[in-house]
């Protein structure tokens, strides 16, 4: 089998303690050292006062050496032997070993051994195999089995809860200092000022697009405005006999564009549905405004004005094909369209902007969060430990160094940092500049079965129609699945 089905070797751990004791109190006499002569003397009478004062120190010495033999050791964590097995996704090994060879290193009681556990294949079937399997170690709750740190999507943070160690490394407010909202959102609970997780990078939406096509009808960029962009949409739509046969914007449908459930969720955050309550329940069914957003995503479907429909293969395939304009995507995904067209020299000029916003939304920029973030396992000994090299690697030096050795093996740029004081890094790069520059503002929602839940979404979005019931019955079917929460 490949190597990121293969789980770690287990090595038993060794633990090396010392005996720490609470000073006492209790301070005797230095010893004085003296030479014994034998002299005979007539033997004298000792007073019982002094057997009794006798007896007290002996009975006072035998106690002291009692506490000190008994005191409770306690491990000293840079001597103690610890062994960590790190479940991580889309790094292959030879990404992280420089950074696990320099903290071994430093910590020469640490071995790290990690394992690139995402399966290859589409996404949401190597994710759902991915998912399937770290549950299933979970439930078993074998120490052997579990590893100490492992990777989730952010949209499954709050499914786990109950089963990982909140940080020991980072504070609450420091950590909202330190990291963009939407991971503060995700990988925290707010109630008790505690932090579950941490991301290596985030991700969010941008549009790309075939510049050729866009200066066919004399436009250098898209709009920034959902209005104009629609309307560019439908002018570099072609059809032939009433089919299309160049699509202008891959959306309205859910089965065939990537990020169908990030854009409804983006759509109804800036047509001011609240989409959960200070609870964390849906809200979204009993908001009018759900039903213009869906509406607004699905007119891209239209049979006579739309710009895209079921006809075509994915979005991204059908980019790469120059059977499409314009797409939704991540950096992540846009870095593997990149990839595919040099290596392939399709040719294709793609520019990148961003995200269309609607005037008179809440606030100027709105985005949506999409990213992975590290937990860290209850079921094994070694949750400071973990806690302790997860802080060392995300700290710049080292987000840095692993972004690098990504770009060196995928020869491509590399991941968006997830701290706030690290934005400067990518202001002007020619590929994620657009796309960093949004991270402020990009949102999420703890969806908790955040997979089931954008099933529910991908279907209310490829249902016939659009009405208030069918939103309503969307958001019942989701509040289902977030009752469930902490059932793996």
């Amino acid at each position: 089998m490949p190597d990121y089905y293969e789980q770690p070797a287990y090595l038993k751990e060794i633990e090396t303690t010392t005996v720490t004791q609470t000073p006492e109190t209790y301070n005797p006499t230095p010893e004085v050292s003296t030479t014994t002569t034998t002299e005979i003397k007539t033997p004298r009478k000792i007073p019982v006062t002094l057997l009794i004062a006798v007896g007290i120190i002996l009975f006072l010495v035998l106690i002291f050496l009692l506490l000190r033999g008994t005191a409770t050791p306690t491990t000293t964590p840079s001597t103690q032997k610890v062994t960590l097995q790190w479940w991580g996704v889309f790094l292959d090994p030879s990404v992280v070993k420089p950074l696990i060879d320099e903290y071994q290193a430093a910590n020469p009681n640490v071995t790290i051994q990690y394992a690139n556990r995402f399966p290859e294949g589409d996404y949401d079937t190597a994710a759902g195999i991915y998912k399937t399997e770290l549950n299933r170690v979970l439930k078993l709750n074998d120490p052997v089995g579990i590893p100490d740190i492992f990777m989730v999507e952010n949209t499954w943070a709050g499914d786990y809860e109950s089963f990982v160690k909140s940080s020991t490394s980072y504070d609450f407010d420091s950590y909202k200092s330190i990291f963009y909202p939407a991971i503060v959102n995700d990988f925290t609970a707010a109630a008790s000022k505690s932090v579950y997780g941490v991301p290596l990078w985030i991700d969010d939406l941008a549009i790309i697009y075939n510049k050729d096509m866009l200066k066919e009808v004399a436009v250098s960029e898209p709009p920034a405005d959902w209005v104009g962009f629609e309307s560019l949409a439908k002018s570099l739509t072609k059809r032939q006999s009433g089919s299309i046969v160049q699509a202008g914007f891959s959306a309205g449908s859910g089965a065939n564009v990537t990020y169908a459930p990030e854009i409804f969720n983006l759509l109804m955050s800036q047509n001011g549905v609240q989409i959960i309550n200070d609870q964390g329940l849906p809200t979204f069914g009993s908001d009018t405004d759900s039903v213009t957003a869906l509406q607004s995503y699905k007119d891209y479907l239209n049979n006579t004005t739309g710009t895209w429909n079921n006809d075509f293969k994915v979005d991204a395939a059908s980019f790469l094909e120059r059977k499409l304009a314009m797409m939704v995507t991540t950096s992540y995904k846009y870095r593997e369209i990149k990839a595919f067209n040099e290596s392939y020299q399709l040719g294709i000029d793609i520019g990148v902007s961003q995200i269309p916003q609607l005037q008179g939304q809440a606030q100027p920029i709105m985005n949506w969060a999409d990213y992975w973030g590290a937990m860290v396992s209850t079921a094994r000994p070694n949750a400071t430990a973990s806690w302790t090299f997860l802080k060392w690697l995300t700290d710049p030096a080292q987000l840095r160094k692993l972004n690098k050795n990504e770009g060196d093996f995928n020869k491509q740029f590399s991941f968006l940092y997830p701290r706030l004081d690290m934005a400067q890094d990518f202001q002007n790069d020619s590929n994620l500049k657009i796309f960093n520059a949004s991270l402020p503002f990009a949102q999420s929602w703890k969806m908790y079965k955040g997979a089931d839940v954008k099933k529910e979404f991908i279907k209310l979005i490829d249902q016939s129609g659009v009405s208030q019931s069918s939103i309503v019955s969307t958001q019942t079917a989701i509040q289902s699945l977030i009752n469930n929460k902490g059932k793996l």
